[in-house]
């Protein structure tokens, strides 16, 4: 398959910045919220947008962000336990493209669901959890979905005595 090289091409698409150009490329402003694509487009691996909120251990990249939805990139480092966090009123879908997790939640952080390569999960709004990846030698990559309103990531001390 040969990749495209022209205007289909683009750079992390955000309905905060970019819409002169993104009219180029085929792309509208849409009323509910999505990103109004007129055609077919690629987003490089390398195009994406580094969110500037983070969490300890936790990378994310932004390929795609509305009004109430974000598709991101999420990469993990071997070996790391990430802080204590929640997406706010965000539900969020994943697919784990490689590595595997155990996501950690409820009372004391005891309650855990475990996530490997062509897993998918989803994760209530407002469910503090932390990411954990067992292996010390092998990162994780996955593909992130959140849908909802306000602040994306809030950063807490940890969940709920248990």
């Amino acid at each position: 398959m040969e990749e495209v090289a022209g205007p289909e091409r683009t750079s992390s698409l955000n309905t905060h910045r970019g819409w002169p150009q993104a009219a180029k490329h085929g792309l509208r402003k849409s009323g509910q919220g999505g990103l109004g694509i007129t055609k077919p487009h690629v987003i490089g691996k390398d195009a994406l947008t580094e969110t500037p909120v983070t969490t300890s251990g936790i990378t994310r990249h932004v390929a795609f962000q509305g009004k109430d939805f974000r598709v991101s990139r999420s990469l993990v480092v071997p070996g790391i336990v990430s802080g204590w966090h929640h997406h706010g009123a965000y539900d969020q879908y994943g697919y784990m493209v490689s590595g595997a997790a155990r996501l950690e939640y409820g009372p004391a952080g005891h309650d855990a669901i475990t996530v490997g390569p062509g897993d998918f999960w989803h994760m209530p709004a407002n469910t503090i959890h932390r990411d954990v990846n067992p292996s010390a030698t092998e990162g994780q990559v996955a593909i992130i979905f959140y849908r909802g309103t306000g602040p994306i990531v809030v950063n807490v001390e940890g969940p709920e005595p248990g």
